[in-house]
């Protein structure tokens, strides 16, 4: 191009003629040494070149989720607590875009609800539209570990109408096993774990453990000595780690 040096990328298939033309020069060599002063130096003028693509005449839809996205809420929802995910609309065409979400099919039913039916959308600067997506906590059972919904959506854009498909996994609270064997709630398994379970075994009025979950090191369905005893072979002979009860809610007796 114009007798310069072209280091245009591979432009494929484009068979278009418009072209965005990028001249630049090296002429500065940086020197060996970091700060150190370089030289001028006499190098040609190069010139690289995109082709220009005419954005699509009708309104285009795009969104941060994306269909069949399984969104990674397990740190946020839980049986207790409602988590929010934002959902962000763009309209990447020349036209305005309207939409309307007609329907919303959840399993379990009700898991999520959506701020805002229906939206317009300008091709102009501001050309996105931000809804919330509510995960109903209420409306999840101890028992569930996923999710799902599908997000049914139509108006003028281009891939009208559509479905998004949204999966999210549950972070189930109610059971309360964190640190096995940490029957006192101590943050660590020590050999007063072992007394704490040993008295609520043998002492009338000892204090319940915080977690009976956490207190029944051997998985065994209850809170016995054979947790003190499993915690003390733990510590003291290298024995098997405690473990977490497969049984939820598990109530000390």
């Amino acid at each position: 191009v114009f007798g310069m040096e072209d280091v245009s990328p591979n432009l494929g298939g484009y068979a278009g003629s418009d072209y965005l033309f990028v001249f630049y020069v090296n002429d500065r060599d940086p020197g060996a040494a970091v700060l150190g002063e370089g030289s001028w130096v006499l190098n040609a003028l190069r010139v690289f070149k995109f082709g220009c693509v005419e954005s699509v005449s009708s309104a285009v839809l795009s969104s941060s989720l994306e269909k069949g996205q399984a969104i990674d809420t397990s740190s946020h929802v839980d049986p207790g607590t409602d988590s929010t995910v934002l959902w962000i609309l763009e309209n990447i065409g020349k036209n305005d875009l309207t939409y309307s979400i007609d329907s919303i099919i959840t399993d379990p039913p009700g898991n999520i609800t959506l701020t805002g039916a229906s939206g317009f959308i300008s091709s102009g600067a501001s050309n996105f539209d931000t809804l919330t997506l509510i995960l109903n906590a209420t409306k999840i059972t101890i028992n569930e570990t996923t999710a799902h919904a599908d997000i049914y959506m139509s108006g003028n854009f281009q891939t009208s109408p559509c479905v998004f498909e949204i999966d999210y996994s549950i972070l189930d609270t109610s059971l309360c096993c964190v640190l096995p064997g940490d029957a006192d709630g101590g943050g660590d398994v020590n050999i007063a774990d072992a007394v704490y379970i040993t008295s609520y075994a043998f002492v009338e009025g000892s204090p319940a453990p915080p977690c009976c979950e956490e207190s029944d090191a051997d998985g065994g369905g209850d809170v016995n000595i054979g947790d003190a005893i499993y915690i003390v072979i733990y510590i003291f002979q290298d024995g098997p780690e405690p473990v977490c009860p497969s049984q939820n809610n598990l109530i000390c007796l």
